[in-house]
């Protein structure tokens, strides 16, 4: 998929579950597998924001190969 498409895709696909309790007193940092055009944790990041959750960073383990 293009970055559009992933970003689209993405639409609603996180969210803070009912459950979730207390707001972490330190801002996080943000860690994924794997860092292919940046939708994830944009969109993961957005949501964390939006329900005041501070991210400093986001990290990834593996990025995906240019052209792919």
């Amino acid at each position: 998929m293009s970055a559009t498409q992933r970003q689209k895709n993405l639409t609603d696909a996180f969210s803070l579950g009912s459950d979730f309790r207390r707001l972490p007193k330190s801002p996080i940092l943000l860690v994924d597998d794997i860092y292919t055009t940046g939708a994830t944790a944009k969109t993961a990041i957005a949501v964390l924001e939006k329900n005041g959750i501070k991210v400093n960073g986001n990290a990834a383990v593996a990025m995906a190969a240019k052209g792919r």
